[in-house]
């Protein structure tokens, strides 16, 4: 093997790619505001929360648990692995950015169909459209910034 070549299959570890501590603050962001949520809504502070107080949305809302929970544990491990500066990394930062973008499109469609139906809208319409905005454009965010950096994610040093 020349030296070229064995030159090239070396993966040299790369710097941390830029706004890298910026993500790792974004994804325990996400991964802290998704358990304070869930922890006002069954923990006694729903009124805080509720936007409406249809049946309907009671139950739309508590079938988002398990979604809102994959979202927080891929936050978690894709702010764990990029502080680790792990390979995989790249990974999670993208799943987690993939959930929130699904998991916003199904609030907001909820939304419109609630509004078209004209369900009265409570007190925490605002933190649910709060809600909705950020899971778009944090999605959105994570998803050009994990792409954009993905050759130097996957660089990171595995030791």
């Amino acid at each position: 093997m020349t030296p070229a070549r064995a030159l090239a299959l070396t993966v040299v570890p790369a710097a941390r790619p830029p706004w890298a501590g910026a993500m790792i603050g974004l994804q325990a962001f996400v991964a802290a505001a998704n358990v304070a949520y869930w922890a006002l809504w069954y923990g006694g502070g729903r009124a805080l929360v509720m936007s409406r107080q249809s049946e309907a949305y009671v139950a739309f809302e508590n079938a988002f648990f398990l979604g809102d929970a994959w979202l927080g544990f891929s936050c978690a491990a894709g702010a764990w692995s990029l502080w680790r500066r792990r390979p995989v990394a790249l990974l999670w930062v993208l799943v987690a950015s993939s959930a929130g973008i699904y998991l916003g499109l199904l609030d907001l469609l909820f939304d419109l169909q609630s509004q078209a139906r004209g369900d009265p809208a409570g007190p925490g319409r605002a933190v649910d459209l709060i809600i909705i905005a950020l899971a778009l454009s944090l999605g959105a965010l994570g998803l050009r910034w994990a792409w954009r950096h993905r050759i130097g994610l996957l660089r990171a040093p595995t030791t």
